[in-house]
């Protein structure tokens, strides 16, 4: 639904925040993306019921599910007011650039099946035979290798190289604009961003102020997550992702599709060791699918990167 008018008319008056969350709610039942997510985290949570994981279905509806529904759509309702227009990226609206969307979406995809991949080698989730791919497996044993002598983590610059560096000059050569890609200016990404890291934040001010971590402690966590996870993967699923897929199948579509996306992605970490790489299919779509799908309403609520990315951090800091 477009909340501004970008045409030049008068912008017509923005409904207020209890009717902006009622339009929603009276919508979604006749989104069919929305239903597909629905029937695929049900399959998902029906498989690890089945399976006997239902602990990790009950975990995610009670630590997740609830808190976010209603988070989202207080984020809807805050953010309501005098919402600007979203940035417009000129190749998509172009005639003549259309062909280059599909192959913007191209090379993204294929940066998230290697570095899917890599996060699958990585967790040792993968039989030792097919560990090592031609051409990427040397390339990325270098760019570790040359991160490893500027950070004592090596995933600290070699994460932001293969998820913003590599594919945001990519999408930039093939006619994305900057703004498009998740650098817009942002609207109340301050509110909702301590909106959704406001228990996460309460449980980092009781740890310090009791001892239980320190303020050292707490900056390395912060800048491993903004470095590892927090800023790259955001900028990859939703500033890149989201935002090509939008233009080619609508909002709706292209949050539910860039949130599985998501989900899946993470099939290494959840099935670390090896394993059931269904179970861990299914996981990561009620964990990290749910709260890409989050990210996703946050990031196009705020039009741009910033609250996502330190929900992102908040998230990943470990809870005191």
């Amino acid at each position: 639904m477009n909340l501004s008018n970008t045409d030049g008319a008068s912008p017509a008056k923005a409904p207020g925040p209890l009717q902006a969350v009622r339009d929603k709610v009276v919508a979604l039942p006749r989104d069919p993306a929305a239903w597909t997510f629905l029937a695929v985290w049900v399959l998902a949570a029906a498989y690890l019921v089945v399976i006997g994981r239902g602990d990790r279905v009950i975990a995610a509806i009670v630590n997740t599910d609830i808190l976010f529904i209603i988070l989202g759509f207080t984020t809807v309702a805050l953010t309501t007011k005098a919402l600007p227009a979203e940035p417009v990226d000129a190749i998509a609206a172009s005639r003549p650039g259309r062909w280059r969307l599909p192959l913007q979406i191209g090379v993204l995809l294929v940066v998230i099946v290697l570095t899917g991949y890599r996060g699958m080698v990585f967790n040792r989730a993968l039989p030792r035979s097919l560990d090592t791919l031609p051409v990427w497996t040397p390339l990325v044993d270098a760019l570790d290798g040359l991160w490893g002598h500027v950070f004592a983590i090596s995933f600290w610059g070699s994460n932001p190289t293969l998820y913003v560096i590599v594919p945001g000059l990519a999408l930039l050569a093939l006619g994305a604009r900057w703004r498009s890609l998740g650098f817009a200016r942002g609207y109340r990404s301050w509110l909702i961003a301590m909106l959704w890291g406001s228990i996460q934040i309460i449980g980092i001010v009781m740890a310090l102020a009791t001892g239980r971590s320190g303020v050292l402690t707490l900056l390395r966590y912060f800048v491993s997550n903004l470095l590892q996870n927090g800023f790259s993967e955001e900028y990859l699923f939703r500033g890149a992702l989201l935002t090509r897929l939008k233009p080619l199948l609508g909002t709706s579509w292209a949050v539910v599709l860039s949130s599985l996306a998501f989900g899946i992605w993470h099939l290494g970490a959840d099935t670390a060791g090896g394993g059931n790489y269904l179970a861990g299919a299914a996981v990561g779509i009620l964990s990290q699918g749910t709260f890409g799908l989050a990210m996703a309403i946050v990031f196009l609520r705020t039009r741009n990167l910033l609250a996502p990315t330190i929900i992102h951090i908040l998230g990943d800091t470990p809870a005191f």
